[in-house]
């Protein structure tokens, strides 16, 4: 025997989910009737030959597969050098960009299909059966209410209660596949041979069984801000492994919508949402506060402060439905924040933190997630501002000997910065004498000797001068006790650790 592999497409998987309607009624029902899943698997034949009795096992997983060239006979070819003289500048290929119109749309890729129209097409072929069913069943009746001769709201009420009911799939088709696990993956063995056309596709049933699930209102800002989504926290107890796929979901006899997973591993658990919960009503506010200070400590000079900021963000939700609602809140999971709510995430994912909530029938309850988060800020002493410093004096949670010791570097600062005003004082005093002395200098060139106010011009001249040198003077001693209380004052911070 001789085996080789075959390019074929991927099979792929769909599955029906049927779940209890929620009445008043049918609370005790609901929780005793577990939710069906029936699977199909799609497989085609895309080659110009007929599969006659074709054994088939159906695998799943992500193999890693490539495609190399080992026939043509490979050379290493040398590099290619040219002069630097006549080398020159090829030209750049750029990639094109990604252009969305304002609804989100991607115009590069032509359009994409419209979101839920399979699932329409399933409902309305679903409900087109149901009705040829009615129709069969009560024809007699329907001729009864044109004669008049019955009441017109018992047909009405027929119709209701057929379609409330709840659909058995597993009474019409059995599963024709024998799950297996086959190392990391996991095969579905179909246990009657295939017989398919050339350029054909077929429906196999790999799947039906009860499932674990529980009805659930599923919130998320993202997804909309006002209203919830129906949804149901699926547990996949069938015993094997789920490939991703789309699930139409009933609910009794009547299409409620269409849902998505992922790849499902056995016993794991994942939401399914299907349709928008229009009865409830959530309203998220938020709040936030300016954050309080935890933590002072000084190590050589420079200030690390340890701020608490809280936030947090409640949950108005609102059930106008007859019957009582499991919603279930989707808060972002932020890896910088940490929960300080009572109340335990029902279950954390990577990107979100899911709480339950219960709200009665007709009822308003608040939901409150609470979080907080501590902000670590360094200052340089040196760089800082006196108000700053001031505020971190007064606060509580300073310590006493981080209080005397911000409040001597400020003593040091103030010294500092007197000597640097009086510094300043005596340098504007010199600028406007020097800048008078050269207008009297243009007036003793341009007065005669003889005048009386070039005598007056002369012994103001030599007065200035008498001024700049004492300013001078008194310059040179400020600019060295400036330095000397600079120097003190850093020496103090680049010694200074104290918590």
């Amino acid at each position: 025997k001789v085996g080789y592999v075959v390019e074929n497409p991927l099979w792929k998987t769909s599955y029906r989910l049927v779940i209890t309607k929620p009445t008043e009624k049918d609370a005790k029902q609901e929780k005793e009737d577990k939710p069906y899943l029936q699977g199909w698997a799609v497989v085609e034949n895309t080659t110009d030959e007929d599969w006659g009795g074709v054994r088939m096992a159906l695998i799943s997983g992500r193999p890693i597969s490539f495609q190399m060239n080992l026939y043509d006979a490979l050379f290493l070819k040398r590099p290619v050098v040219e002069p630097e003289l006549f080398a020159s500048l090829r030209p750049p290929a750029y990639s094109g960009g990604i252009v969305f119109s304002p609804d989100g749309r991607n115009l590069a890729s032509g359009g994409a299909a419209k979101p839920g129209s399979a699932g329409e097409a399933k409902g309305k072929h679903s409900l087109g059966l149901l009705k040829e069913e009615v129709e069969g069943d009560d024809r007699a009746l329907r001729d009864s209410v044109r004669r008049g001769g019955a009441n017109r709201t018992y047909y009405a009420d027929k119709v209701r209660k057929d379609l409330e009911q709840k659909m058995e799939l597993g009474k019409s088709v059995a599963s024709a596949a024998s799950a297996s696990k086959l190392g990391d993956y996991f095969q579905y063995a179909i246990d009657h041979p295939v017989t398919l056309p050339r350029q054909k596709s077929a429906l196999l049933p790999i799947l039906g069984k009860d499932v674990a699930g529980e009805r659930l209102s599923i919130y998320n800002e993202t997804t909309h801000a006002k209203f919830p989504l129906l949804g149901l926290a699926f547990t996949n107890t069938t015993g094997m492994h789920l490939t991703q796929g789309p699930i139409t979901v009933y609910e009794g006899g009547t299409y409620a919508g269409d849902a998505r997973i992922l790849d499902l591993q056995k016993g794991e658990r994942r939401l399914l949402s299907y349709a928008i919960d229009l009865g409830t009503e959530v309203q998220a506010v938020p709040h936030s506060d300016n954050g309080r200070l935890t933590s002072v400590k000084v190590v050589k000079g420079v200030l690390h402060t340890t701020t608490k900021v809280k936030e947090a963000k409640t949950y108005t939700i609102v059930n106008r439905n007859e019957v009582d609602r499991t919603l279930l809140v989707e808060h972002p999971h932020r890896t910088d924040f940490h929960l300080t709510t009572k109340d335990k995430p029902w279950e954390t994912a990577s990107d979100f933190h899911r709480f339950k909530v219960s709200v009665p029938a007709g009822k308003t309850v608040p939901f409150t997630v609470s979080e907080e988060k501590d902000f670590g800020a360094q200052t340089i002493l040196t760089n800082s501002d006196d108000q700053s410093l001031r505020i971190v004096i007064q606060d509580r949670v300073t310590s006493p000997a981080v209080k005397d010791a911000l409040a001597q570097a400020l003593t040091l600062r103030g010294k500092m910065a007197e000597t640097q005003r009086e510094l300043q004082q005596v340098e504007r005093q010199l600028r406007v004498i020097t800048e008078d002395q050269e207008r009297l200098r243009k007036n003793l060139h341009e007065m005669p000797r003889e005048a009386v106010a070039y005598k007056r011009y002369l012994k103001k001249f030599d007065d200035q001068e008498t001024q700049i040198e004492q300013l001078q003077k008194q310059q040179k001693e400020l600019q060295d006790t400036e330095h000397v209380r600079r120097k003190d004052y850093e020496t103090f911070l680049a010694n200074l650790s104290v918590q």
